[in-house]
Parts: C-alpha cells; sequence; structure tokens
C-alpha cells in the first residue's frame, strides 16, 4: 500500500486554483446572461419603435381615406330640383310684399288724414287738462318749470298720437283724437274695462291671508310724530315719516334732481307711481331714494330745538312696474321699488300701515284724507317747496272723475277721485306720494295708506276739477306677489 503525504502549502494551492476555476466560469454564465437579456431589450425597443411608427402611417392613411371620401361626397349631386313654378313664385315675391306693403300705407294714409280733416271740422271746446310728472318727452330735470302753450302733461305716450307743444300735449288735440281712436282701444282692452272695470271698488281677497303679509312692519307702522300741495300748510318735522322722495340723475350724473314721491311699506320696499319710474327720457334714471327728508336745505332738520336724524339715501336695486301700466291710458299706474338695503327705522322714518279687514272694501266717499308731499305749492309761482306740505282733501265719487276726464281717460274701480275744491290741490312733483287717512283698525290710530298719487289737472286746484289717485286696496296682492324677504 502506498502513501501519498500533501504539505499544507500544497492543499492550499489546489483550493485557490479550484475557485479561480469556478469563479472564471461564473462570470462567463453572467457575461452571457446578461448579454442575452440586453439584446432582448434592443429587440423589443426595435419592435416597439416600428409599431408606433406603422401606427401613424395607418392613423395618417385613415385621415386621408376619410378626406377624400368627404370630397368624393361633396362632388356627388344627391337631389336637383327645377320646379318652373316655384321658381317663377320666388321671383314674384318681393314684388309682392313692395305692392301689399305699399297697399297698406296708402289706407293709413287715407286714415290718417280723413282723421286731421274731422279735427279741423269739430268745434274747439275749452276742457280741463292733465298733468303726470314723469312723461315719456317731458321729464325736465332743471327747477324751472314753463306753463306757456301747455296744457297737458301725460304720463305715457298712450297711442303715439298726441301733438307736443313745448314737451306737453295740447287738450284740444288730445281729446279730439282719443274719440277718433276710440274704436282702436276697445279692441286692446276698453270692452274688458267697461264690463270689469266698474265705478264701484270691487272685494279684493284678505292680504292677511298672503304669505308675504309679514313682510310689511305691523308693530311700528302709521305713527306720526305731530299733533306741492296747493293751499296746503308747512307739515310738522316728523308728520308723516314713510314719505320719500325719488331722485333722478341725468347721464350718470352724481347730483339727483327730485321730481317725485313715494311712501315706505316696509324695510325694502316702497310704492309709487308707475310713470314715475318708466317712459323716462333717454340718459335719465331712477338714481337715489331719499327717506327722513323734512326741509331740502338742511340736513339734519330742527324745528323748535329738536332735530331729527339725518336722511337716508338709497340705491334702486330693483324697479317693479305693473305689466298692465298704461293698458289702457293711465291705468294701473303703481309701481314697486326694492331698496339696496334695509331702512333703518326711527321716529322720522318708518313705514305706513298697509290697509286690510274692513278697510279694504271702504268707499271712503265724503270723508276726508290727506296728501303730502314737496311738489308745487303756488301755483302763480311754479317752484317746488322747500318744506314739506299737507293738504286735506275730500273723497268724491268716482263718478265726478268719470265726468272730468271723460275725453282723457276713463276712471274705473282701480282708481281714487280725491279732492276738486278750488284751491286745494296735490301737483306736479307730488306723482307717486301717499293719500292716507288714520284708521283705528288694530288699536291706536294709525295712518293707512289709501292711495297714490297718479295725475289730475295741469292748473293745480286753480279748478274744482278732482285728482285721480291710483286705489291701493285694489294692488295690496300684487304688491305683496312681488315683494321679497
Amino acid at each position: 500500500m502506498t502513501f501519498c503525504y500533501c504539505s499544507a502549502s500544497g492543499f492550499g494551492s489546489m483550493l485557490r486554483a479550484i475557485g479561480a476555476q469556478i469563479e472564471k466560469t461564473t462570470n462567463r454564465e453572467a457575461c452571457r446572461d446578461l448579454s442575452g437579456r440586453r439584446l432582448r431589450d434592443i429587440n423589443e425597443e426595435k419592435r416597439l419603435k416600428n409599431w408606433i411608427a406603422q401606427q401613424a402611417e395607418r392613423e395618417q392613411e385613415a385621415k386621408e381615406r376619410k378626406r377624400r371620401k368627404l370630397e368624393r361626397l361633396r362632388e356627388e349631386l344627391k337631389h336637383n330640383f327645377h320646379d318652373q313654378t316655384y321658381e317663377k313664385e320666388r321671383s314674384e315675391l318681393t314684388e309682392k310684399i313692395s305692392d301689399a306693403v305699399e297697399q297698406e300705407c296708402s289706407k293709413k294714409r287715407k286714415a290718417t288724414d280723413t282723421a286731421m280733416e274731422t279735427i279741423k271740422k269739430k268745434k274747439k271746446k275749452e276742457k280741463g287738462c292733465l298733468w303726470l310728472d314723469a312723461d315719456e318727452e317731458g321729464l325736465s330735470l332743471s327747477d324751472d318749470s314753463d306753463d306757456s302753450g301747455s296744457d297737458i302733461q301725460p304720463g305715457t305716450s298712450g297711442n303715439g298720437r298726441e301733438v307736443m307743444i313745448n314737451n306737453r300735449v295740447t287738450c284740444d288735440a288730445v281729446a279730439t283724437l282719443d274719440e277718433f281712436t276710440s274704436s282702436e282701444n276697445s279692441k286692446d282692452g276698453e270692452s274688458k274695462d267697461a264690463t270689469e272695470d266698474s265705478l264701484v271698488p270691487s272685494h279684493p281677497k284678505e292680504p292677511t291671508l298672503h304669505p308675504h303679509w309679514n313682510l310689511f312692519e305691523h308693530e311700528k307702522c302709521g305713527l306720526s310724530q305731530a299733533d306741492r300741495i296747493i293751499g296746503g300748510r308747512d307739515a310738522a318735522l316728523g308728520a308723516y315719516p314713510w314719505i320719500a322722495r325719488i331722485g333722478y340723475t341725468y347721464n350718470m350724473s352724481q347730483k339727483p334732481v327730485f321730481r317725485c314721491g313715494a311712501v315706505l311699506v316696509s324695510k325694502r320696499y316702497i310704492v309709487t307711481a308707475a310713470h314715475c319710474v318708466t317712459n323716462l327720457p333717454n340718459r335719465v334714471r331712477v338714481g337715489v331714494i331719499r327717506l327722513g327728508e323734512h326741509n331740502t336745505n338742511t340736513n339734519p332738520d330742527c324745528e323748535d330745538d329738536v332735530c331729527a336724524d339725518p336722511h337716508q339715501d338709497f340705491f334702486p336695486k330693483e324697479v317693479i312696474v305693473h305689466k298692465d301700466y298704461g293698458k289702457p291710458r293711465f291705468k294701473n299706474d303703481i309701481s314697486l321699488i326694492r331698496l339696496d338695503r334695509q331702512v333703518a327705522f326711527s321716529s322720522y322714518v318708518m313705514p305706513i300701515c298697509m290697509i286690510h279687514g274692513v278697510l279694504l272694501t271702504k268707499s271712503y266717499v265724503s270723508e276726508s284724507s290727506e296728501v303730502a308731499g314737496w311738489g308745487i305749492y303756488d301755483i302763480d309761482n311754479p317752484k317746488p317747496s322747500v318744506l314739506l306740505q299737507t293738504v286735506k282733501l275730500p273723497v268724491v265719487k268716482n263718478e265726478k272723475c268719470e265726468d272730468a276726464f271723460k275725453f282723457h281717460a276713463k276712471i274705473g274701480r282701480t282708481q281714487m277721485c280725491v279732492g276738486g275744491e278750488v284751491g286745494y290741490d296735490s301737483c306736479g312733483g307730488d306723482s307717486g306720494g301717499p293719500l292716507m287717512k288714520v284708521e283705528t283698525l288694530d288699536g291706536s290710530p294709525r295712518y293707512y295708506l289709501l292711495g297714490v298719487v297718479s295725475f289730475g289737472a295741469r292748473k293745480c286746484g286753480a279748478t274744482a276739477m278732482p285728482g285721480v289717485y291710483t286705489r291701493i286696496s285694489e294692488y295690496m296682492n300684487w304688491i305683496m306677489d312681488n315683494m321679497q324677504t
């Protein structure tokens, strides 16, 4: 038996040689794996680039096919009409329309000529004349008033046939033309007015049942702080804390000119006449609403060492005009203005009470009512008053106004007839202001709103012609329908 003896150094060398061989083998295999993976990645990248390029080409080819198809469809004629009758009638249509228009215009010219001939032949009669502050052409922003040649001052253009003289309308022309156009007016609603709009007040719905009744102030309303108006007297400070003034601005000017009145009915709303806020001259707009005014020259106002709070100015947030204003003429002369913020109530600024219950159907004929405003107070010196004026006027039957204004307007149940005493009347500048009366309904006596100044004789208080007011009882539900919280 042969024995082999190996030293320790020889065994270590052998192990190192074996390890080196294994390491070489492992490195070669790792290099082969890495090369294979890299090659696969390169091939995959090439395939992806080729697919993207082919996809772009396919999309481009699809667009080209679609374009060629659309061009082919446009070139193809789907329908081809050849109707000789249609072509002939179409060529003659313009001529037929022109002939029809000319024929209609000729009829209207003949009717106008006939009307003017009737006017010339008709004997002129002296008649009462109307005024309204804010007519379509005649709202003057100056403080001077020119009465030369002026007889009537309408609040709406009506039929558009008035003869204008110095931004006024002559009474005789209006009376005659109104008679001539009565048949036209009847088509537009006077026949309905004759049956439904009688002189007797209707029986409106009870306002307290309306969901917006609580928007009115019921506890602090109609309380006076005192024990334009022709024949009027100076009102005491705080006598009518619900009186408001409407100021107009021209061409966005900053300084307002006050030409109409209004009445505060809640924290956010005032009531006025429709002709005060609509059909205004070009570039004239309602610019400011003023509350708490008494003396137009001072702020705050003082009387006998007692001073009121400074007046409050508001911007109109929304102006709501009755949709049937002027249908028929002078009817539904009422509007509602929402203020831009709530009113701060005080002893000198508070709302008037709104009628309800038994006051809705009360006629008030032969009873005394009150009107207040800064309108003309001396007919011989037609200037607005500096101090708030007030006058007491009797309520008369509507038949008196129906007779007085029969050539100008039809008076109905939605209106009130007030005044008729020489030397006492509301006048220009008082439009939209309140017609008031003290009533005891729910406890202590309070002022209630009966009407709104609408129109009357141009020479206020110089004749026995009464004035016409919008009857609030007929519009209570309209007011509440248009109020918001």
